[in-house]
């Protein structure tokens, strides 16, 4: 059986929508990674399935 085991969101607000899915879907909010140079940030959610999505944000790209 195949499961998914990892998906990703890109977001504006980064700590508020971590901040969410760990208030109110009870998923564990791992450390904040960085890369300055990049203008990237992230931080995983993972909930008690195993499931994790990468909740990302960057300066360097703006939606259209």
């Amino acid at each position: 059986m195949t499961h998914l085991e990892h998906a990703a969101l890109w977001v504006d607000d980064l700590e508020k929508i971590s901040a969410f899915y760990g208030k109110y879907l009870g998923a564990a909010i791992g450390q904040l990674y960085e890369n300055p140079g990049k203008g990237f940030s992230s931080r995983f959610a993972t909930f008690e399935t195993g499931a994790r999505l990468e909740i990302m944000t960057t300066s360097t790209l703006s939606p259209e």
